[in-house]
């Protein structure tokens, strides 16, 4: 299940969640607006739901380095996020989103509730975001770090 959160009217919904992926086993509040996607695949359906949302919720208990973070900071979707892996190598509070203790429910909920006080500041982490990737992440970047690793074996 991959969730982003979204603020103005989407689909006749306004303001709530956009779940795409696997359809939750847990019952969601039904003071809560919810459009669920199902299983969507190809990058321009992909780009479409990580741009529709404001923010975009990332509580890995496990992972090293989430491609869903990457997506949604590429398409300048902030990210609340949990402290495993790789995730805070790309989510960098106060620049990209918001990180929280892993399996902590209350952290995650007190990190949202940091990140919905700071709604006047996501213009500027939306242009963080994407200017992040870019500098960071690029696949041009990738290449030549890659070239540059294989010269470095092979010299040795």
């Amino acid at each position: 299940m991959l969730l982003g959160i979204f603020f103005g009217v989407l689909n006749g919904l306004t303001s709530g969640l956009l779940i795409w992926g696997q359809k939750p086993d847990d019952p969601l509040p039904d003071n809560l607006p919810v459009h669920y996607s199902g299983h969507i695949s190809g990058t321009d359906a992909l780009s479409r739901h990580y741009s529709a949302s404001n923010l975009f919720l990332c509580p890995s208990r496990a992972d090293n380095l989430p491609n869903t973070v990457l997506e949604s900071l590429a398409c300048g979707t902030p990210v609340l996020g949990s402290e495993v892996g790789g995730t805070p190598d790309m989510v960098r509070p106060g620049q990209t989103g918001w990180l929280f203790p892993s399996d902590t429910p209350a952290a995650c909920a007190q990190a949202l509730q940091a990140a919905l006080a700071e709604r006047p500041t996501w213009p500027a982490l939306q242009t963080q975001c994407h200017e992040t990737v870019e500098a960071e992440y690029s696949f041009s970047l990738q290449a030549t770090r890659y070239q540059q690793l294989i010269a470095e074996l092979c010299s040795e």
